[in-house]
């Protein structure tokens, strides 16, 4: 995004983008979590949620370094 977008149309796109991501990322901490108590648990779903958590950390923030450095009058709102 080059700041072109209306802050409003901004902001939607990046919470669909955290909304989808987190979505993804809660249901990747489940799985790990339920893998804990398996019979013969694996390291893999700990490796997955572990990278949904970095990635929804590094959108969230993204979006707050986007609505600064485009939109500095705008960061109160968000």
């Amino acid at each position: 995004m080059s700041g072109k977008y209306h802050p409003q149309q901004a902001n939607l796109l990046w919470d669909t983008a955290l909304g989808f991501v987190g979505f993804i990322t809660a249901l990747a901490l489940l799985q790990a979590i339920l893998n804990v108590f398996a019979e013969e648990p694996a390291i893999w779903p700990g490796f997955v949620a572990a990278g949904f958590v970095f990635g929804t950390w590094m959108i969230y923030r993204g979006k707050k370094k986007y609505f600064q450095h485009n939109y500095p009058e705008d960061t109160d709102n968000l």
